[in-house]
């Protein structure tokens, strides 16, 4: 299954049997749920001290190549001049199936072992990724901080969180992005920001949410909600829908006369002599709506074509 000397490079053989077995592993081992719970570790190195630790690290429902949750939960580093938190750091949902199935598909000994899959199905899928609880306070090398002149960047984010669903060859048709409580001091030396400082905002807190959903029976794309919201400033919020142009046949509209007869609007009517067929020359509106001398006008052509039009001129 591997080259016999150190250095030398696998066989094509060698490759697709190791892939093979990775592919097999993967989707015959089932885990319910794997947890290490509160984890610290403390650092003493010349009088510095620093720590670090978490409070739960996750590995739950995994099967047939899908990972049910990777998660770590209260992540934790402290030192003198600096702290980072993180409350939660999460992937639901990950599915890497259909990129085992291909590799097993591929042809190694082949220059291009991938000319004849779609690189798309190569492409995980995952139902959710979350970072939340994030809480920051460290220092700026290049002095181009949000707070202490520079000197230190400080920020929180309440949650960032994407979910995917309804995925075709690793592209979802349905997903949100949702960035909630971005929370952080403003800079008073940014020439870029000087205008929200003269407003007298010292802070930002945003938040924002990008929602599409694509619907293939009704051949149009959702934009379920784009919006941007500011804590203690104005609210934007977009929704729609765009729908695909028909390309076929234009079918035009036919309505249904009063004996039971379907008339298309754009239909013209026979000329009152009868002679003249529709859709060539006979096309004459009725004689009614033509006033007086539109029928005068109208039996004129009528009866010049009446020779070339009648059963006895073929």
């Amino acid at each position: 299954m591997m080259p016999t000397k150190t250095g030398d490079k696998p066989t094509p053989e060698q490759t697709k049997a190791l892939l093979t077995l990775v592919s097999d592993i993967y989707n015959s081992i089932a885990i319910g749920t794997t947890e290490i719970h509160d984890i610290a570790v403390k650092i003493d190195k010349d009088g510095k001290k620093a720590a670090f630790g978490f409070t739960r690290l996750a590995l739950n429902d995994m099967a047939n190549a899908r990972f049910g949750e990777i998660a770590l939960d209260g992540f934790n580093v402290e030192a003198p001049d600096a702290h980072v938190k993180l409350g939660t750091f999460a992937i639901r949902g990950f599915n890497f199936k259909s990129t085992l199935d291909a590799f097993q598909l591929m042809s190694l000994d082949d220059p291009n072992p991938v000319k004849n899959l779609n690189p798309r199905v190569l492409i995980p899928t995952v139902d959710q990724i979350v970072v939340a609880g994030v809480d920051a306070d460290v220092p700026d090398e290049h002095h181009q901080g949000n707070s202490s002149d520079g000197s230190r960047d400080v920020f929180k984010i309440g949650k960032v969180e994407f979910n995917g669903s309804n995925y075709l060859l690793g592209i979802p048709t349905a997903f949100s992005f949702l960035v909630d409580h971005v929370v952080a001091d403003l800079p008073a030396n940014d020439p870029n920001v000087k205008q929200f400082i003269a407003l007298g905002y010292q802070s930002l807190d945003l938040s924002s949410k990008f929602e599409m959903a694509w619907n293939e029976a009704g051949s149009e794309l959702a934009l379920k909600e784009l919006s941007m919201t500011g804590t203690g400033m104005a609210a934007v919020k977009l929704t729609g829908v765009f729908r695909q142009r028909h390309q076929g046949p234009v079918h035009r509209r036919s309505r249904r006369r009063p004996g039971g007869a379907v008339r298309r609007r754009d239909q013209g009517r026979r000329c009152p002599h009868r002679q003249c067929r529709p859709g060539r020359q006979g096309l004459h509106l009725p004689r009614a709506d033509v006033g007086q001398v539109g029928r005068a006008v109208q039996d004129r052509i009528c009866g010049s074509r009446v020779g070339r039009h009648s059963p006895g001129a073929r």
